[in-house]
């Protein structure tokens, strides 16, 4: 996505950095946005409002109240995210399919699959290989 995002943040319109963006967290009709450093902005703007702004090759909602930024998965199992810097999200039942369909895993004898195609053919929960 090239097209800079501003928000009204304290009166002023403030650029966010998509690639700086570890997670967003719903606050009611606000959105908490994480970045690396560890430094957030609360803004009002609601979680779903992301979701039409967000490109889905980068970001995807992992629970009602969480968007992440995939680059910034370090590690998951079938409950948890934990992101770079220390952060651990919880993965919303309904959520963990499309986790699943945007990550890729080793599955031995040098093939890579999507983690959902190894669910369906394992008949199993996500994993961490």
């Amino acid at each position: 996505m090239n097209t800079p995002i501003f928000v009204r943040h304290q009166g002023k319109y403030m650029r966010i950095s998509l690639k700086e963006i570890v997670y967003i967290e719903a606050r009611k009709n606000y959105s908490r946005i994480v970045y690396l450093n560890k430094e957030s902005l609360v803004i009002p703007i609601p979680l779903k409002a992301w979701l039409d702004i967000l490109p889905h090759e980068v970001f995807v909602m992992v629970h009602r109240s969480y968007i992440v930024g995939l680059d910034y998965i370090d590690k998951f199992d079938k409950d948890y995210i934990w992101c770079k810097g220390g952060e651990v999200i919880r993965i919303g039942e309904i959520y963990r399919s499309q986790l699943a369909e945007r990550v890729l895993i080793y599955t031995g004898a040098e093939k890579w699959q999507s983690l959902l195609q190894h669910q369906r053919k394992e008949n199993a929960s996500i994993v961490v290989l």
